[in-house]
């Protein structure tokens, strides 16, 4: 692996999403796969990287902020033959338990893969992993609160 960026305690959640994350959403808005992942060892800050301050606009973390990018660029290209729609899921990897973080109750799931020669296969996917119909940011985090 190599760095992309390194960031000291001077640095504003903005700074770190528009460095890090904001092409990474544009590119899944096109069609391909990206993952941004936070680790490190317990305290150095990534669930703040992540979530931010909600009660902050400009701390904000990178989930929030991608929401709201991706939800702009759904306003800006919606039209009478240009129609979205959006499923939200939002989950936590730690000591290798997979949390379904909209359904609590829903922990310790399992990674699988459908098989890919198969009509609707979802490929690789969390099951039963909640999945919620959104239509707006404010839905996504309310689900969130």
């Amino acid at each position: 692996f190599t760095f992309d960026q390194v960031y000291d305690q001077h640095a504003t959640q903005r700074e770190v999403y528009d460095d890090t994350a904001r092409s990474l959403v544009a590119s899944c808005l096109e069609g391909y796969n990206a993952t941004i992942l936070a680790y490190g060892q317990t305290g150095t800050g990534k669930t703040y990287t992540m979530e931010g301050d909600a009660g902050s606009f400009e701390a904000r973390g990178v989930v929030p902020r991608a929401i709201e990018q991706i939800f702009s660029h759904i306003q800006e290209k919606a039209s009478s033959s240009n129609r979205f729609l959006v499923r939200a899921s939002y989950l936590q990897i730690y000591n290798d338990i997979i949390y379904d973080l909209l359904s609590p109750e829903n922990q310790n799931l399992q990674i699988r893969e459908d098989d890919k020669s198969k009509e609707n296969s979802r490929g690789v996917y969390v099951e039963n992993l909640s999945e919620w119909v959104v239509r707006s940011p404010q839905e996504i985090f309310k689900l969130m609160a």
